[in-house]
Protein backbone atom coordinates (compact mmCIF):
# COMPACT_ATOMS: atom_id res chain seq x y z
CA UNK A 1 0.00 0.00 0.00
CA UNK A 2 1.33 3.65 -1.08
CA UNK A 3 1.59 5.60 2.15
CA UNK A 4 0.21 8.76 1.77
CA UNK A 5 1.19 11.59 4.46
CA UNK A 6 -1.03 12.61 7.05
CA UNK A 7 -1.89 15.71 5.77
CA UNK A 8 -3.12 15.25 2.32
CA UNK A 9 -5.20 12.78 3.75
CA UNK A 10 -6.67 15.54 6.31
CA UNK A 11 -7.00 17.85 3.37
CA UNK A 12 -8.80 15.08 1.69
CA UNK A 13 -11.08 14.99 4.83
CA UNK A 14 -12.18 18.60 5.26
CA UNK A 15 -11.89 19.21 1.32
CA UNK A 16 -15.63 18.40 0.51
CA UNK A 17 -15.23 16.18 -1.86
CA UNK A 18 -16.70 12.83 -1.52
CA UNK A 19 -14.57 10.52 -3.86
CA UNK A 20 -11.10 12.17 -1.33
CA UNK A 21 -12.96 11.70 1.80
CA UNK A 22 -13.42 8.50 1.18
CA UNK A 23 -10.49 7.38 -0.34
CA UNK A 24 -8.91 9.36 2.97
CA UNK A 25 -10.91 6.89 5.25
CA UNK A 26 -10.22 3.82 2.80
CA UNK A 27 -6.55 4.34 3.06
CA UNK A 28 -7.20 5.15 7.16
CA UNK A 29 -9.13 1.38 7.41
CA UNK A 30 -6.65 -0.29 5.67
CA UNK A 31 -3.22 1.48 7.70
CA UNK A 32 -4.67 1.50 10.70
CA UNK A 33 -7.28 -1.18 11.31
CA UNK A 34 -5.11 -4.27 11.83
CA UNK A 35 -3.17 -2.32 15.05
CA UNK A 36 -6.44 -1.98 16.30
CA UNK A 37 -7.58 -5.24 16.10
CA UNK A 38 -4.62 -6.58 17.69
CA UNK A 39 -5.03 -4.52 20.89
CA UNK A 40 -8.87 -5.18 21.21
CA UNK A 41 -8.61 -9.10 20.60
CA UNK A 42 -5.65 -8.94 23.69
CA UNK A 43 -7.92 -7.71 25.81
CA UNK A 44 -10.78 -9.34 25.35
CA UNK A 45 -12.67 -8.15 22.82
CA UNK A 46 -14.06 -10.02 19.87
CA UNK A 47 -13.72 -9.52 16.10
CA UNK A 48 -17.56 -7.97 15.67
CA UNK A 49 -16.53 -5.27 18.77
CA UNK A 50 -13.65 -4.48 16.59
CA UNK A 51 -15.27 -3.24 13.78
CA UNK A 52 -17.62 -1.58 16.00
CA UNK A 53 -15.00 -0.02 17.78
CA UNK A 54 -13.17 1.10 14.77
CA UNK A 55 -16.06 2.65 12.57
CA UNK A 56 -16.97 4.81 16.22
CA UNK A 57 -13.37 5.46 16.39
CA UNK A 58 -13.51 6.81 12.59
CA UNK A 59 -16.87 8.55 13.18
CA UNK A 60 -15.07 10.97 16.40
CA UNK A 61 -11.61 11.43 14.67
CA UNK A 62 -13.53 12.69 11.40
CA UNK A 63 -15.93 14.80 13.83
CA UNK A 64 -12.84 16.47 15.74
CA UNK A 65 -11.10 17.18 12.09
CA UNK A 66 -14.01 19.01 10.83
CA UNK A 67 -14.40 20.88 14.50
CA UNK A 68 -10.79 21.86 14.23
CA UNK A 69 -9.73 20.06 17.42
CA UNK A 70 -7.31 17.92 15.66
CA UNK A 71 -4.47 20.01 15.90
CA UNK A 72 -2.08 17.74 13.92
CA UNK A 73 0.28 17.86 16.93
CA UNK A 74 0.34 13.94 17.05
CA UNK A 75 -0.18 11.47 14.10
CA UNK A 76 -3.17 10.10 12.57
CA UNK A 77 -1.66 7.02 13.38
CA UNK A 78 -1.40 8.02 17.44
CA UNK A 79 -4.65 10.21 18.14
CA UNK A 80 -6.92 7.25 16.15
CA UNK A 81 -5.37 4.82 18.56
CA UNK A 82 -5.75 6.67 21.31
CA UNK A 83 -9.33 7.43 20.62
CA UNK A 84 -10.27 3.45 19.73
CA UNK A 85 -8.32 2.78 23.37
CA UNK A 86 -10.29 5.05 25.14
CA UNK A 87 -13.41 4.04 23.75
CA UNK A 88 -12.41 0.70 24.37
CA UNK A 89 -11.78 0.80 27.66
CA UNK A 90 -14.91 2.73 28.64
CA UNK A 91 -16.30 -0.38 26.86
CA UNK A 92 -14.53 -2.88 28.86
CA UNK A 93 -15.66 -0.51 31.82
CA UNK A 94 -19.03 -1.13 31.15
CA UNK A 95 -18.56 -4.70 30.33
CA UNK A 96 -17.15 -5.18 33.68
CA UNK A 97 -19.96 -3.28 35.86
CA UNK A 98 -22.27 -5.70 33.60
CA UNK A 99 -20.55 -8.80 34.53
CA UNK A 100 -20.31 -7.75 38.28
CA UNK A 101 -23.62 -7.04 38.30
CA UNK A 102 -24.34 -10.89 36.88
CA UNK A 103 -22.10 -12.52 39.34
CA UNK A 104 -23.45 -10.71 41.97
CA UNK A 105 -26.32 -12.86 42.06
CA UNK A 106 -24.34 -16.01 41.97
CA UNK A 107 -22.67 -14.62 45.08
CA UNK A 108 -23.67 -14.23 48.53
CA UNK A 109 -23.61 -11.34 50.40
CA UNK A 110 -20.60 -12.64 52.24
CA UNK A 111 -18.56 -13.44 49.43
CA UNK A 112 -19.04 -9.70 48.51
CA UNK A 113 -20.52 -7.16 49.06
CA UNK A 114 -22.78 -4.63 47.15
CA UNK A 115 -20.60 -1.46 48.87
CA UNK A 116 -17.47 -2.80 47.83
CA UNK A 117 -18.69 -3.48 44.28
CA UNK A 118 -20.12 0.16 44.21
CA UNK A 119 -17.44 1.75 45.63
CA UNK A 120 -15.24 -0.01 43.41
CA UNK A 121 -16.92 0.85 40.40
CA UNK A 122 -17.70 4.47 41.44
CA UNK A 123 -13.38 5.07 41.83
CA UNK A 124 -13.03 3.32 38.65
CA UNK A 125 -15.55 6.29 37.32
CA UNK A 126 -14.04 8.75 39.42
CA UNK A 127 -10.77 8.49 38.12
CA UNK A 128 -11.61 7.68 34.66
CA UNK A 129 -13.29 11.03 34.43
CA UNK A 130 -10.50 12.68 35.56
CA UNK A 131 -7.91 11.46 32.95
CA UNK A 132 -11.11 12.13 30.67
CA UNK A 133 -10.35 16.16 31.59
CA UNK A 134 -6.20 16.01 31.14
CA UNK A 135 -6.55 16.24 27.72
CA UNK A 136 -5.63 14.16 24.79
CA UNK A 137 -1.84 14.06 24.91
CA UNK A 138 -1.99 12.91 29.05
CA UNK A 139 -4.66 10.44 28.42
CA UNK A 140 -2.34 8.74 25.85
CA UNK A 141 0.39 8.85 27.57
CA UNK A 142 -1.14 7.28 31.09
CA UNK A 143 -2.90 4.88 29.11
CA UNK A 144 -0.02 3.42 27.76
CA UNK A 145 1.56 3.39 31.18
CA UNK A 146 -0.95 2.11 33.44
CA UNK A 147 -3.61 -0.32 31.29
CA UNK A 148 -1.38 -0.95 28.54
CA UNK A 149 2.16 -1.33 30.82
CA UNK A 150 4.24 -0.19 28.28
CA UNK A 151 7.73 0.74 29.47
CA UNK A 152 9.05 4.43 29.77
CA UNK A 153 11.08 3.62 26.39
CA UNK A 154 8.08 1.66 24.51
CA UNK A 155 6.34 4.94 25.16
CA UNK A 156 8.94 7.31 23.87
CA UNK A 157 8.74 5.50 20.65
CA UNK A 158 4.81 5.04 20.20
CA UNK A 159 4.70 8.92 20.94
CA UNK A 160 7.54 9.93 18.91
CA UNK A 161 9.06 11.91 21.77
CA UNK A 162 12.99 12.66 21.84
CA UNK A 163 14.19 10.87 24.53
CA UNK A 164 12.64 8.69 27.81
CA UNK A 165 13.87 11.16 29.51
CA UNK A 166 11.49 13.78 28.27
CA UNK A 167 8.57 10.70 28.35
CA UNK A 168 9.04 10.83 31.81
CA UNK A 169 8.70 14.20 32.70
CA UNK A 170 5.35 14.24 30.81
CA UNK A 171 4.14 11.18 32.88
CA UNK A 172 5.31 13.25 36.17
CA UNK A 173 3.38 16.67 34.88
CA UNK A 174 0.44 14.54 34.18
CA UNK A 175 0.02 12.82 37.14
CA UNK A 176 1.08 16.02 39.43
CA UNK A 177 -1.50 17.85 37.24
CA UNK A 178 -4.38 14.19 38.09
CA UNK A 179 -3.13 14.94 41.68
CA UNK A 180 -4.23 18.46 41.89
CA UNK A 181 -7.33 17.63 39.96
CA UNK A 182 -8.26 15.72 42.53
CA UNK A 183 -7.12 17.52 45.66
CA UNK A 184 -9.42 20.82 43.87
CA UNK A 185 -12.26 18.39 43.98
CA UNK A 186 -13.70 17.14 47.47
CA UNK A 187 -15.67 14.40 45.76
CA UNK A 188 -12.97 12.90 44.28
CA UNK A 189 -11.07 12.90 47.41
CA UNK A 190 -13.83 11.63 49.69
CA UNK A 191 -14.51 8.53 47.09
CA UNK A 192 -10.59 7.91 46.63
CA UNK A 193 -10.07 7.78 50.44
CA UNK A 194 -12.71 4.86 50.98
Amino acid sequence: MKEIRDAILLDWIISGDNKRRDAAFEHIYKKYYPSVEGHVLRNQGTLEEVKDLFQDAVIVFYNQVLRGNFKRESSIKTYLFAICKNLWLKRLSKKKVKTDLENLNEQSDEQMGIDEMLIGNEEEQLIAQLVEQLGLSCQKLLTLFYYDKLSMKQIQKTLGLTSVQVAKNKKLKCMKKLREMVLQNPKYVRALKK
